[in-house]
């Protein structure tokens, strides 16, 4: 389990139409569980849930609600020796109602899918591809075709 604290430090300007920061604080708690099913083959599953503070300073001096936020990821790793895995996924993510002087806008909500590989290149450093696309999306943009490449080392 792992707390996320987002603390408004920075330059935040209400005027300016793209802001770094948000001038409110969220808290995420992540929890996550990996279990290996067999000698090859483990199941992962991480929640979250995010808590978002308000954002008094938009323009016309209005105030900015969110409610919770959350989203659930579950994936399949198939080991084929202690370098090499296939891995494949599902999440869904839900952000929360807005709510500027009481009139709502509806939550951005994600379902997508990813399958890949992890590489062990040596004991300290791990190559991760994926390609993902997703299969459902409510106000927001849905991404067709996504592909992933994380670079890891460990010191």
């Amino acid at each position: 389990m792992t707390p996320y604290l987002f603390i408004p430090t920075g330059q935040y300007d209400k005027d300016e139409a793209l802001n770094l920061g948000e001038n409110r604080y969220k808290l995420t708690l992540q929890a996550g569980y990996s279990k290996r099913i067999l000698s090859n083959l483990s199941w992962d599953l991480t929640g979250d849930i995010t808590w978002y503070g308000d954002n008094d300073k938009i323009k016309s001096n209005s105030k900015l609600k969110q409610d919770m936020g959350y989203q659930l990821q579950t994936s399949l790793r198939y080991f084929a020796n202690e370098k090499f895995d296939i891995r494949a996924g599902l999440s869904y993510q839900e952000n929360g109602d807005t709510k500027i002087d009481e009139i709502k806008t509806d939550t951005f909500k994600q379902t997508k899918l990813w399958v890949g590989t992890g590489i062990n290149i040596s004991p300290t450093s791990q190559a991760i591809l994926t390609y993902g696309r997703d299969l459902e999306v409510e106000n927001g943009f849905k991404i067709d075709n996504s592909l992933n490449i994380r670079l890891l080392y460990a010191f």
